[in-house]
């Protein structure tokens, strides 16, 4: 992540070490500075590639689906990342087609539906049931689940009625 710091040829020096090593804290995967990505988990790969971006010590980040192909606890735990850099004031910018992780980061979204109409807004707004029905074409489902005293929204695709055989 420190390349674009280093001229051709040159070795990284102690801030190059200390910026990859505050990365890897801030990604909370700082005691796996010594493994190889080989050795690693996705969800630990996807936060090392996260942490190569922000060893740049970017004010913005712009990410494609940084949770693609990554298990349900690793989505989780890659999006609590996310949300944490954005509290300490880095610009995330990031596409998903799952909109229950848009329920979760639970800020500003862009949706974009077929024949390039578009909503932009607070996720809470932009994100209902109609919406989400024109954009995916399936009906969906929703709702604020009540947890641990707070409220969780979430939503769900309904699969068409079937008759049982």
């Amino acid at each position: 992540g420190r390349a674009p710091y280093l001229r051709l040829l040159q070795q990284p020096g102690p801030e190059d070490y200390a910026a990859v090593k505050h990365a890897l804290a801030l990604m909370g995967i700082d005691h796996l500075a010594k493994k190889a990505c080989s050795e690693i988990s996705g969800g630990e790969l996807q936060m090392a590639f996260v942490a190569r971006a922000l060893a740049q010590q970017p004010r913005y980040l712009i990410m494609d689906e940084p949770t693609a192909s990554l298990d349900f606890g690793n989505q989780m735990h890659v999006l609590e990342r996310i949300m944490s850099l954005a509290e300490q004031g880095i610009g995330v910018l990031l596409t998903t087609h799952d909109p229950t992780q848009a329920f979760t980061l639970k800020s500003d979204v862009l949706l974009m539906q077929r024949e390039s109409r578009q909503q932009y807004g607070y996720y809470r707004d932009v994100l209902t049931e109609d919406a989400l029905r024109r954009t995916y074409g399936v009906d969906v489902l929703v709702r604020s689940v009540p947890h641990e005293g707070r409220s969780v929204e979430c939503c769900m695709a309904l699969p068409k009625n079937r008759r049982a055989k």
